[in-house]
C-alpha cells in the first residue's frame, strides 16, 4: 500500500475540528486510487479530487 491520498489530511484535520480557511477557494487534488473522483465542501472552502486540471 502506498502513501495515503492528500484528501485524508483534510478529512482527519476536520475530524479534529481544524478546517480549511473560509476563503472561497477550491483546492484541487489528484483523483483517488482507481480513478475515483470526489468533492468535499467545508464552510467557504471546497476540496476536489479529480483528473481534470484546476
Amino acid at each position: 500500500m502506498g502513501a495515503p491520498h492528500p484528501l485524508l489530511t483534510y478529512l482527519l484535520a476536520a475530524a479534529d475540528g481544524r478546517f480549511p480557511p473560509a476563503d472561497g477557494k477550491v483546492t484541487v487534488l489528484p483523483p483517488l486510487a482507481g480513478g475515483l473522483e470526489c468533492s468535499v465542501a467545508f464552510t467557504g472552502h471546497a476540496v476536489v479530487a479529480t483528473a481534470l486540471s484546476g
